[in-house]
């Protein structure tokens, strides 16, 4: 079962972007719209999750789908729509797209809870996340368009913070489960209800980042 940590935060971060929604005066920005489609659906996913643990039915297929399929595959597009090319951003989708597909055919959908070092298939996904969020951060630092900018009043600087800490403590502890795969359950449900939590996190620093702009100055140049 989830731990209240991580369902606090998914609540939180829903919340967040319900309230964003509320008081968003002008048309939303793709990006956002982005965003917003990540925290929706990932508390929709969550929501069902519970549903089907109290029945006892494949309790963890709506977790797979939202963390190994839906999270990083808008985060993907989100963070390719970034780059300046378009046979750039075209060639990193069809790379996303084969990295969903190959852990896909491997999978065995039946099974009421597999194996947690079936997530190893996903590392090379993550992995392409965190390229294109450390070059996404790296353009926050050096491009000509932000040096008069505040960073903490740019939304994708966050969105960036976010991730990059997520899939690196994610990548970090398969790693370390993959090397040890006889350690002790208690010590693997630990580590997984952790890195749970971080994804919470994440989400919540993704909502709290729409609202970035407003709630921090523009003025102050970074050098």
């Amino acid at each position: 079962m989830s731990s209240p940590i991580y369902l606090l935060l998914i609540c939180l971060s829903a919340l967040v972007a319900l309230g964003y929604l509320i008081q968003k005066q002008s048309s939303f920005q793709k990006s956002e719209v982005l965003l917003l489609i990540c925290l929706i659906l990932v508390f929709i996913f969550e929501t069902l999750n519970q549903f089907l643990i109290t029945k006892a039915i494949n309790k963890n297929i709506m977790y797979t789908l939202s963390w190994f399929y839906v999270v990083p595959a808008i985060l993907t597009y989100y963070f390719s729509q970034q780059l300046p090319i378009l046979r750039n951003r075209v060639l990193v989708i069809g790379i996303m797209l084969l990295m969903l597909l190959i852990p896909s055919l491997r999978i065995d959908w039946q099974m009421d809870a597999p194996h947690h070092m079936h997530y190893i298939n996903y590392v090379p996904l993550w992995t392409l996340v965190l390229i294109l969020a450390g070059k996404s951060l790296y353009e926050n630092f050096t491009a000509e368009e932000f040096a008069d900018q505040n960073l903490l009043s740019i939304s994708n600087f966050w969105v960036s913070i976010g991730v990059i800490i997520f899939y690196l403590e994610s990548i970090f502890m398969l790693g370390i489960l993959y090397m040890y795969p006889q350690a002790e359950i208690s010590l693997i449900q630990t580590a997984l209800n952790f890195s749970h939590s971080l994804g919470g996190l994440m989400l919540l620093i993704i909502g709290m980042s729409l609202f970035a702009p407003t709630l921090f100055a523009k003025t102050y140049k970074f050098s």
